[in-house]
């Protein structure tokens, strides 16, 4: 979710002029934003058009917007192409709703059919909370759209992008997911990705609202085009840039192709520590002790995962180890530690938040496993949710008959 700057802002008045019917060459690059303005970030939409405004797309990236707005005034959804200081709307105003997948994939298929390209960069703008929601309903994801109480989870998005890929790139992934909304750089959506996509950019922390800087981060279109690689480590230095000086602010790019090697590492671990507490009381203790030592951000259950090998193993000496066991779990975590590391191609963060390494994982601040948790996608396949539960002797929540009932 991104934090609101509290600023009077004129009445927002967009540029719009329609597209004639045209043959678009194959560029580089398209460059799509997926705006879910219909909620509180509305007064947001407009400047971040008018930052992509000041590069506008050229020979070398089409810069496109799919933006649906609202809140204060009627719901309206637009795609426009974004130009030098203007905007040209790309067919007539509908009402979609920005938390159906179906929506998603009118957008990318959209810019792919409609904009063609080597490669394509997706970023989802709106509210975040990662696999949780902040606010302790079932909801969890992005993108969320007021009028509906709809939103996009980790589900959702694979559908859209599984949808694409197969109809409209011929199995290609997507270049570049990047989220431009809070608390998205966990492990649990970097796993949802990784079949889809080859680049995350996001945040383990909250965003302020006015985002990402656009200008700065299009910037090196107007010399030319780069490759995947080199747009995330630019994406994240330019936010960088944006914020240096103020506090509570993260970014990451994550090679998605390299987090399957951490994922494998992750599982070894998981399975030592399931196997260990069957009959050693300590893992439990051991574990927490490690976790409530461990950076959290605004949602206080994400943590994170890098720091957590740090004090895992810092706190060793807790669990009832034998010698070989101990030697193995360190061995196991340097592992984790060195993986995790290839995993990450560029991370920054304010000096308040100098222990994120990039990439948060759940770990629940109760007896109490968010039920919404389970549904995902990384719960369903792999070993984390049954240490979690081992860990913290998994009591049901109150709500869990009522999610029940909601198939949630």
């Amino acid at each position: 979710m991104k934090h609101i700057k509290l600023t009077l802002l004129s009445p927002i008045i967009f540029s719009v002029f329609f597209s004639l019917d045209a043959v678009h060459t194959t560029k580089p690059w398209t460059f799509l934003v997926y705006i879910a303005g219909d909620n509180n970030l509305y007064p947001y939409v407009k400047l971040d058009l008018d930052e992509m405004k000041k590069i506008g797309s050229n020979e070398h990236i089409n810069i496109l917007a799919y933006a649906n707005s609202g809140y204060s005034t009627a719901k309206k959804t637009e795609k426009f192409v974004v130009n030098y200081n203007e905007l040209i709307q790309d067919g007539q105003t509908e009402v979609k709703d920005s938390g159906d997948e179906q929506t998603l994939i009118e957008a990318l298929e959209w810019a792919i059919n409609e904009y063609p390209s080597e490669h394509l960069a997706v970023v989802l703008w709106d509210h975040g909370s990662g696999p949780l929601n902040r606010n302790k309903l079932p909801l969890r994801g992005v993108c969320y759209d007021d009028t509906t109480g709809n939103y996009l989870t980790d589900k959702k998005i694979q559908t859209a992008l599984d949808t694409v890929i197969q109809k409209n790139r011929n199995g290609k992934k997507i270049d570049l997911v990047a989220f431009d909304a809070c608390l998205m750089a966990n492990i649990e959506i970097a796993y949802a990705l990784e079949p889809y996509a080859d680049y995350m950019v996001s945040s383990q922390e909250t965003i302020p609202g006015y985002g990402y800087e656009y200008a700065r981060l299009l910037y090196p279109f107007l010399e030319g085009s780069i490759t995947p690689w080199h747009l995330a480590y630019h994406m994240v230095t330019a936010y960088d840039d944006a914020y240096k000086g103020t506090r509570g602010y993260t970014l990451s790019a994550v090679e998605l192709s390299r987090l399957e090697n951490l994922v494998e590492d992750h599982s070894a671990l998981c399975n030592f520590l399931l196997q260990k507490s069957n009959d050693d009381t300590s893992v439990a203790s051991a574990c927490k002790k490690a976790a409530s030592d461990t950076l959290h951000f605004d949602e206080k259950s994400y943590i994170d995962l890098y720091d957590f090998y740090i004090n895992l193993h810092a706190n060793r000496e807790s669990f009832n180890f034998s010698e070989d066991e101990l030697i193995h779990f360190e061995n196991m975590l340097i592992d984790c530690l060195n993986t995790y590391d290839g995993t990450i191609i560029k991370n920054v963060c304010s000096s308040d938040r100098a222990q994120a390494h990039g990439l948060s994982i759940y770990f629940p601040t109760s007896t109490t496993i968010e039920p919404s948790y389970e549904k995902i996608y990384w719960s369903e396949n792999t070993n984390w949710l049954p240490l979690l539960e081992k860990i913290t002797n998994k009591t049901n929540s109150i709500l869990d008959p009522l999610f029940s009932l909601l198939n949630i």
